[in-house]
């Protein structure tokens, strides 16, 4: 599937930018529109390893933005996007580590605008121990500690275990039985009841070019103290198929309960795949509260490296029931994106968003529509210079609540290698 190169040591790039951009309608505000500067500046670094015993990528950027107007106090977040395995014990026990931390819209009926957004971390680690019964069996046990940090409500501690069955079918094709438990306790005890949770399920994965597969196929249980227990199915599939030497299939479906800290988990970086990260659509809304997720997505990308052209297209359908909370929704929508690079120093490129959201528990439909076209020019091989103009328009049923804004953005980026590319991540 992946055409990349191996990595054999560590190797690593930084760099920066810093960003000039006029909103027509930065509050988003359907009434009154406010214009605004927003001056940015930014730096990061991008780090990866391949080796026999550690696999690891990390994704890091700071952001200072300065909205010129005072229609926003100015801020500055952080980005982190990153995991690694430690093979400490080849064949015998592996140290895993998973952290993302970013700005999350907190109020999914309200705009996305920076009052609208905290800072929020999902953190994971532990050991996996590894014990082989004979040539074709083998069993796993692994614990996990993890951390949910809001800069609000819902912080939470987690600690997990798992086992596994493993019964090797052929050197590319697995069949095991799994078991995991998660003990989920909040900071906050009175607004927020202990969760545990378990999940069993059956697991076939084979991984054979030019595909790969893995199904989980099984049940999950949430105990919330106060209340009843929840048990519902679970299925997860993952199929990727490359079609051509420069055009890949992906295709996902889960269906289970989850949250948002596990949501979070989906979009981080894999440790043992080269490559840029990307935010799973329509998982980037926060809450305390557990929901059974049903979401679908199909992609289809060719992008080859040194090609003139690169395109990808995606559609996703999203179904969310919360436990408590009354916004329960269905969503689908639809992402292109679309360059051409005539030459080394010069990309052009087109992006297109759009999604509807249909809320149950009242009546509300919202739709958004996000258009873009930019030009990424080469001053050296370092420095780029990117113009890019883009257009949001938001449609609701909620009286006066559609507006749209009309947006444009100058960078001066900087970047020493590959791996890091210099854009806003806020």
């Amino acid at each position: 599937m992946f055409s990349c190169s191996p990595l054999f040591a560590a190797d690593y790039n930084y760099g920066g930018g810093v960003s000039l951009t006029h909103d027509s309608n930065i509050t988003h505000s359907g009434t009154t529109p406010r214009p605004e500067w927003t001056a940015a500046v930014f730096a990061g670094l991008a780090f990866e390893e391949h080796t026999l015993d550690f696999n690891g990528r990390l994704l890091a950027q700071g952001e200072y933005r300065n909205y010129i107007n005072n229609v926003y106090t100015d801020e500055d977040s952080l980005y982190l996007n990153g995991a690694a395995v430690w093979t400490i014990s080849p064949r015998l026990l592996s140290w895993f580590v998973e952290e993302t931390y970013r700005q999350v819209r907190v109020d999914l009926t309200q705009p996305d605008v920076p009052t609208n957004r905290t800072e929020v971390s999902s953190f994971s680690t532990g050991p996996d121990f590894t014990i082989r019964l004979n040539p074709t069996n083998s069993a796993e046990i692994g614990g996990r500690y993890a951390r949910y940090d809001i800069k609000g409500p819902g912080d939470n501690q987690r600690l997990g275990g798992n086992t596994r069955l493993i019964h090797q079918v052929s050197p590319f094709t697995a069949l095991s039985l799994n078991y995991e438990a998660t003990q989920i306790n909040f900071d906050d005890s009175v607004t927020y009841p202990q969760v545990f949770q378990t999940d069993g399920f059956v697991r076939f994965q084979t991984r054979q070019v030019p595909h790969e597969m893995t199904l989980d196929i099984g049940t999950s249980r949430v105990l919330r103290q106060g209340t009843p227990e929840l048990r519902g199915n679970l299925v997860r599939l993952l199929f990727a198929r490359q079609l051509t030497p420069q055009s890949t299939l992906q295709a996902t479906y889960i269906s289970q309960y989850s949250d948002t800290f596990t949501d979070m988990l989906r979009g981080v970086a894999n440790p043992m795949i080269p490559g840029d990260t990307a935010i799973v659509p329509g998982s980037d809304i926060i809450t305390g509260d557990q929901y059974y997720l049903r979401r679908g997505e199909l992609a289809f990308m060719s992008d080859p490296p040194g090609s003139r052209f690169g395109y990808s297209l995606r559609g996703y359908a999203r179904s969310v029931d919360y436990v408590t909370q009354d916004l329960d929704h269905h969503e689908w929508g639809t992402w292109l994106d679309w360059a051409w690079r005539p030459s080394l120093a010069t990309r052009f490129y087109i992006s297109g968003r759009y999604s509807k959201r249909t809320f149950l528990d009242f009546y509300e439909i919202d739709t958004d529509s996000f258009r873009a076209a930019g030009a990424v020019y080469g001053l050296s091989r370092s420095v780029t210079l990117t113009f890019e103009l883009s257009r949001l328009t938001h449609g609701s049923t909620v009286p006066q609540s559609s507006f749209i804004d009309w947006r444009g953005m100058l960078l001066l980026g900087y970047s020493n290698g590959p791996l890091y590319s210099a854009v806003s991540r806020r």
